[in-house]
């Protein structure tokens, strides 16, 4: 017999710095879908060993086995290491380790969350997510609607279909690849 959590059409890519609260936050969104994949950024883990090392770490912490996920983890160096890439408020960061994430993903919706935050029911998120398709739903943290960053979204959680989140970061890869 299969159990069949309510959310498993969609997947959570925890990306950015790996952090003790962040990832403790799995069991929460275990709860809803067993699809989750987990990019790093390269700089916090210079290798694979390091990466190892933490997650073992977190182990001892977590109630979830997170070596479990050890092949949905990515060591993301491409952006991080060559700095002529346009990185204003390390969007380019954000951009690379997001999009390396997303391209594992197998299923209709995704949600990007960083990996130093903790949303403790990201339920409701889900459901807009999947009551407005043809968006792109994100919170209002430090939403900026400045000249500066004219409506900059907040990076702290997105998500959408899997095919527009795509979209959206490989439009920003060529931005940050053109500026």
């Amino acid at each position: 017999m299969t159990n069949f959590l309510p959310h498993d059409d969609v997947t959570v890519v925890l990306q950015g710095p790996l952090s003790e609260s962040g990832l403790s936050n799995i069991p929460n969104i275990e709860k809803l879908t067993s699809n989750i994949v987990i990019s790093a950024w390269d700089i916090d883990l210079h290798s694979k060993q390091n990466l190892l090392d933490t997650l073992q770490y977190m182990d001892r912490i977590v109630t979830t086995k997170l070596s479990d996920y050890i092949e949905d983890v990515l060591i993301n160096d491409q952006f991080s290491r060559k700095n002529y890439f346009y990185n204003n408020s390390n969007i380019s960061l954000q951009m690379a380790t997001t999009l390396k994430g997303l391209l594992r993903v197998k299923t209709k919706y995704a949600i990007k969350i960083r990996c130093d935050e903790i949303y403790t029911n990201i339920e409701p998120f889900i459901k807009k997510v999947k009551s407005s398709p043809n968006k792109l739903i994100t919170n209002d943290i430090f939403f900026s609607p400045d000249d500066g960053e004219k409506f900059h979204p907040s990076d702290h959680i997105i998500g959408g279909t899997t095919e527009n989140m795509l979209g959206t970061f490989k439009k920003l890869r060529e931005i940050c690849v053109e500026y």
